[in-house]
């Protein structure tokens, strides 16, 4: 999330803006390209006061073509969207993009990044994306998630997501049985959370990183921290 800078006149488009490109006009304090635009006239754009924008899961799948991978496969992109999604609830309690994340037999999607991945012509970008409005956490938050989830192929990753909340979102279905059920992240926080206190191997959670949902995130981690000490008995029980 960042907070950015975007034109209200109500006005027919002129230009790219329909697709919430980066502002080809210049703020007056910002300069060009710092805003994602909805209508402007020919006259000009009106700005509002700096709102937040949320990123969209679009944002990150440009940010990783940019930045890492331009040849990155379809499964690969989406698995990395969604694990960057379940990470950042877990280390801050606030959520990386605003998609919802459905439950496809190949593991989660977000629908939009599909769409516009598929579609979009070859080497372009993705249309509408605007890696920018990602933030310096989020950014840190992708570089971890990215960092640990690349060395895996997209048929591994996957297999990897096909985690609790995945398989909850899926239930009564087949293995190919289409569904467009969204996975309930709440689940996947836990069970992702359970994971990094039983000292899995998982992504390593950036240093200066802080919860902004203090509330979610202290409930969640205690909630696996229960689930972890339940583990840890149980464990010791069977080994008696």
């Amino acid at each position: 999330m960042k907070t950015v800078y975007v034109c209200v006149i109500g006005a027919a488009c002129v230009g790219r803006c329909l697709r919430q490109e980066p502002c080809a006009w210049d703020h007056p304090a910002l300069g060009r390209g710092h805003a994602r635009v909805i209508v402007p006239t020919r006259s000009g754009p009106q700005w509002s006061e700096g709102v937040e924008v949320m990123a969209r899961a679009v944002d990150v799948g440009q940010w990783i073509i940019e930045t890492k991978s331009r040849f990155v496969g379809h499964v690969a992109l989406q698995k990395l969207a969604y694990f960057g999604q379940v990470w950042s609830l877990v280390w801050t309690g606030r959520r990386l993009v605003e998609d919802e994340f459905q439950a496809w037999p190949m593991g989660p999607v977000a629908y939009d990044l599909y769409r516009d991945f598929k579609y979009r012509a070859p080497n372009a970008p993705i249309a509408g994306a605007a890696p920018e409005t990602l933030s310096a956490d989020e950014v840190a938050t992708l570089e971890a998630v990215y960092a640990f989830y690349s060395r895996y192929t997209g048929a591994a990753l996957a297999e990897m997501s096909h985690d609790a909340a995945w398989t909850d979102a899926r239930d009564g279905l087949k293995p190919e049985d289409p569904s467009n059920e969204e996975i309930d992240l709440t689940l996947a926080v836990r069970e992702y959370t359970r994971k990094a206190l039983l000292g899995s191997d998982v992504p390593t959670r950036p240093a200066g990183l802080r919860p902004r949902n203090f509330d979610v995130a202290d409930t969640l981690l205690e909630s696996a921290r229960q689930d972890a000490r339940w583990h840890e008995v149980h464990e010791r029980l069977a080994s008696a």
